[in-house]
C-alpha cells in the first residue's frame, strides 16, 4: 500500500512547495480602475467601470497552503533549509491555485460594456487525507502502531486548464439614486490535464508493519497532459445594485453630459455565481470506480503501472469547475478610500471530478485614485486562516499578496501567495477627448506699390 500511500502525500507535498506561484487577488479584484480583474469575481463590474477602456497585458497569481508541509521560522528572504513536517494533524489537507491570465481588454459602451479574456488555471487540492497514513509517507522508516485504520471521504483532485471568453454587461435599472447593472460571462475551455482520487470510504489493517486492504469504496479519474486533453464550457452571473451619490435617471457613462466620466457611488452590493461549468476529458482518458473486492496490488498497479484490468474504465468523463457563489458590500467613504467585506462561498459536490476552491471571507480597506492605488484586505481562508494582505498599484502596474506577514515576520510559513498585474487605461472616450487647438496662420503683409492719382 506504500506505493499508493506516497502518491498521495507527494501530491500535499507538491501542493506546499506550490506556494512559490491564486486565492482570489482580494487586493485587485475590487480595484474600480481594474474592471479586467474584477470580473472575476463578478462580471458586472464592466458595467459602469472607471476607465473608457482598459487593456490587460498580462497577469498572474499563485496561491497555496497545507496543514502538513512547513517552513521552521522563516520568512520569504531568509527561509529553512529543509522543509519540516507537521505530524500532529488528525487530518491534512493541502489547496494550491495557479491562475495566468493573458490578453484581454474591457470597454464601456455607453449603457452597455463588453470585455474579452484569456488565461490559464490550475488548481489542486486535498481533503481528508488521514494522519497516520501522511506520517507513515513522510518517514517510510516510521511504522504505525497495529490497529485498523479508517478514512472516509478523502479526496486528492488536480486539474489544469485554458479558457478564452467574453463579458457583456448592462445597466438594468436606473432611476433617482438606485443604479442597478449585469453581467454575464461565457468562457470556451481547453481541458490540459486532470487527476482525481476519491476515497467514500477506506479500511486498513496495520499488523506487524504490513497493511492489508480490507475495503474499498470509491473511484479515480486521470488525462495525460496535452494542449487539448478536453473541452467544455463556463459560465460566471453577477448583479450589483449601487446607491449613487447623484441623480441618474439620465445617466450615461463616459457620456458629455456627464462630463465624460462616471457617477460616484455611495455604496454597492453585489451577488454573483461564478465558474460553473464543465470540461469533456476524452484524450489519452481513463475513469473508473474501485470495488470492495479489489486487493493492494491492484490498486497500486493503477497508478505505477497504468493497468487498468480490473476496472474496465470508461475513456471519457466530465468534470466540474470549482463553482463559488460570491456576495460584495462596498462603501465610498471619500471617493478616495473604500471599505469592503466579501465572501466567497464554494458550491462542490466532493464525489464529482473536477476541481474544489476554498471558501474565503475577506474584510479590507483600500485607497484609489487614477494613478495610484493601495489596499489593506485582511482574509479568513475557510474562514479560519487569518491573512493580511497588502496590494499597490502604480501607473499601469498592479503587484501585491493576500498574505505578508512571512516577508517581516519569522514564523512557521504554511501559505504563501503573490500575485501581479500589467496593464493601461484609457479614461476618456474619443468623442470626449478635447481637438488640439489648430494653429491660426499669420498673414505676412508685402509692400505694394500703389501709383497715387493726381
Amino acid at each position: 500500500m506504500i506505493g499508493l500511500r506516497k502518491k498521495i502525500v507527494l501530491f500535499i507535498t507538491t501542493i506546499s512547495y506550490g506556494v512559490a506561484f491564486t486565492q482570489e487577488s482580494i487586493g485587485v479584484v475590487l480595484d474600480n480602475y481594474q474592471p479586467l480583474q474584477g470580473l472575476k469575481l463578478n462580471p458586472s463590474a464592466i458595467v459602469d467601470q472607471k476607465p473608457w477602456l482598459s487593456v490587460q497585458i498580462i497577469g498572474a497569481h499563485t496561491y497555496g497552503r497545507n496543514n502538513a508541509a512547513f517552513l521552521n521560522q522563516s520568512t520569504y528572504i531568509n527561509r529553512a533549509e529543509e522543509v519540516s513536517f507537521n505530524e500532529n494533524r488528525n487530518k491534512y489537507s493541502g489547496y494550491s491555485d495557479v491562475e495566468i491570465d493573458g490578453l484581454g481588454a474591457s470597454i464601456s459602451l455607453g449603457n452597455y460594456a463588453i470585455a474579452i479574456h484569456s488565461g490559464a488555471r490550475v488548481i489542486a487540492n486535498a481533503k481528508g487525507i488521514p494522519g497516520e497514513l501522511a506520517n507513515v509517507i513522510n518517514d517510510e522508516t516510521n511504522t504505525p502502531a497495529d490497529g485498523t485504520y479508517n478514512s472516509n471521504f478523502a479526496r486528492a483532485k488536480g486539474m489544469a486548464w485554458g479558457q478564452v471568453g467574453v463579458t457583456v454587461g448592462k445597466v438594468l435599472f436606473n432611476k433617482g439614486e438606485h443604479y442597478i447593472t449585469g453581467g454575464l460571462t461565457v468562457n470556451r475551455l481547453f481541458g490540459f490535464g486532470n487527476a482525481n482520487l476519491i476515497i467514500n470510504n477506506a479500511n486498513v489493517n496495520i499488523a506487524n508493519g504490513n497493511a492489508t486492504l480490507n475495503n474499498l469504496d470509491g473511484k479515480y479519474s486521470y488525462a495525460n497532459f496535452s494542449l487539448n486533453a478536453g473541452r467544455g464550457w463556463g459560465t460566471s452571473f453577477g448583479l450589483t445594485y449601487k446607491k449613487m451619490k447623484d441623480e441618474v435617471s439620465y445617466y450615461t457613462p463616459h457620456s458629455t453630459l456627464y462630463n465624460c466620466g462616471t457617477v460616484n457611488y455611495k455604496y454597492k452590493i453585489g451577488v454573483s455565481l461564478i465558474d460553473v461549468g464543465y470540461i469533456n476529458f476524452k484524450n489519452e482518458a481513463q475513469a473508473a470506480n474501485f470495488n470492495e473486492e479489489m486487493t493492494t496490488e491492484e490498486l497500486e498497479a493503477i497508478y505505477e503501472e497504468g493497468s487498468d484490468a480490473t476496472l474496465n474504465p470508461s475513456r471519457t468523463f466530465n468534470t466540474s469547475l470549482p463553482t463559488a457563489i460570491s456576495g460584495q458590500f462596498d462603501y465610498n467613504v471619500n471617493d478616495y478610500i473604500y471599505l469592503n467585506a466579501s465572501v466567497i462561498q464554494k458550491i462542490t459536490v466532493p464525489s464529482f471530478y473536477g476541481a474544489e476552491r476554498d471558501n474565503l471571507l475577506a474584510l479590507s480597506a483600500r485607497y484609489e485614485s487614477k494613478w495610484f492605488g493601495v489596499g489593506l484586505p485582511i482574509t479568513l481562508q475557510n474562514y479560519k486562516h487569518p491573512q493580511i494582505g497588502l496590494a499597490l498599484r502604480m501607473g499601469p502596474l498592479s503587484v501585491g499578496t493576500d498574505h505578508i506577514l512571512p516577508l517581516f515576520v519569522p514564523t512557521d510559513i504554511y501559505a504563501a501567495d503573490v500575485y501581479a498585474v500589467l496593464r493601461f487605461n484609457i479614461m476618456k472616450s474619443p468623442g470626449c477627448r478635447k481637438p488640439k487647438p489648430k494653429k491660426q496662420k499669420t498673414t505676412r503683409y508685402k509692400k505694394v506699390y500703389c501709383p497715387a492719382w493726381k
